[in-house]
């Protein structure tokens, strides 16, 4: 009928002009005033007691993991036998969760060029990695690691590196080699430097490979590259498929810092971005739209909405994590004066609904 097409419509132009998110001012509850540089936040929505928010930190007075529950009560802390610690800080610059039915913590530590597995609890399962170099054989190496994500199946993703000897993101399969992540049995393929390896399956170009975001639907991965500002595609092949240099990802000298995606009943990626320098005057996170992603192209550059940072509780958006039960996106903040009473960097954005409809 004419009027339900009307509506729907209305809807759909609703929805393009309505907030998708808002920054929840009440959370976190409990982040202790020692904790400083948040670097990286990890949702376990499948945790046996309860929805979990795993967070990076960098304060030396406290481990480098602090665990909360979603209403931001902190429930423990773990990390400080396995992280790096150098120079007073911790190493830990990324971190993700492998989910299945037991669920497996990556930390990407940027001091040692390691990626360190462990379960829930903090222990360690698993070590990438050795030294910080690029060598892929006769053992794998990373410099200055940063970040990575899931793949179908037992693939892994990883984001090598932040500024350091490396340039390249890593596919890896976890159940090869014995389960052994350093062994160069586990390599699938290198984007970008690899040492004259025949795994080099691309050269993209990347400067800072900061972040990056399996795109389940389509099969790919978007790359977050800081310092070129843009969001490079890669297919599951490792082969790049094209790119976003949305203007408004932070303009004339901004860098693209971090990418997520919720990929179930919503097509949305997320990009955090700064102007340079990173002094909080001009920092967003971008929601855009990813329906148009195909395995083949990356589409039209759509942002739905774009979410400026308050310096007063962000300077300098990092790593992200979205909630995949309800959509609510967590952001990690870096730079050490980003403090408002009791919170360093860390900004839940809550899935904005109306009368039990979500905008989308």
């Amino acid at each position: 009928p004419a009027d339900r097409i009307f509506a729907m419509i209305g809807l759909s132009i609703y929805a393009v002009f309505a907030s998708l998110y808002r920054v929840d001012p009440t959370w976190p509850r409990g982040l202790p005033a020692e904790a400083e540089e948040i670097s990286a936040i990890a949702v376990n929505h499948l945790a046996e007691t309860g929805p979990e928010i795993h967070v990076s930190q960098r304060g030396s007075s406290l481990d480098p993991i602090l665990v909360f529950d979603r209403a931001g009560r902190l429930l423990r802390s773990w990390g400080n036998a396995s992280v790096s610690f150098v120079n007073g800080t911790w190493g830990s610059h990324g971190l993700n969760v492998q989910l299945g039915d037991e669920q497996r913590f990556w930390i990407y530590d940027m001091y040692t060029g390691q990626v360190l597995v462990h379960d829930r609890n903090g222990v360690l399962l698993n070590t990438g990695g050795s030294t910080q170099g690029s060598a892929v054989f006769p053992s794998i190496q990373y410099g200055n690691v940063a970040d990575g994500d899931f793949g179908l199946g037992t693939v892994a993703y990883v984001a090598d590196g932040d500024g350091g000897c490396n340039n390249r993101v890593v596919a890896l399969n976890t159940s090869a080699a014995a389960g052994n992540i350093s062994d160069p049995g586990a390599l699938l393929w290198v984007a970008g430097n690899a040492d004259g390896s025949s795994k080099q399956v691309s050269d993209p170009k990347f400067e800072s490979p900061h972040s990056l975001t399996y795109h389940r639907r389509t099969n790919t991965i978007l790359v977050a590259d800081r310092e070129m500002n843009r969001t490079v595609m890669l297919s599951s092949g490792g082969q790049v498929i094209g790119e976003w240099s949305c203007p408004a990802l932070g303009g004339a000298g901004g860098k693209a810092w971090g990418v997520r995606g919720t990929f179930h009943d919503e097509d949305l990626v997320f990009v955090a971005a700064a102007e340079s320098p990173e002094d909080g005057t001009h920092q967003f996170v971008h929601v855009l739209d990813g329906s148009h992603i195909r395995s083949d192209g990356i589409g039209p550059c759509r942002v739905l909405q774009s979410i400026p940072l308050d310096p007063s509780r962000c300077v300098t958006p990092h790593e992200m994590s979205v909630d995949a039960e309800t959509g609510d996106m967590y952001l990690a903040c870096v730079t050490a004066n980003a403090t408002q009473g009791n919170v360093a960097g860390l900004v839940k954005f809550e899935r904005v609904r109306h009368s039990g409809v979500v905008l989308i």
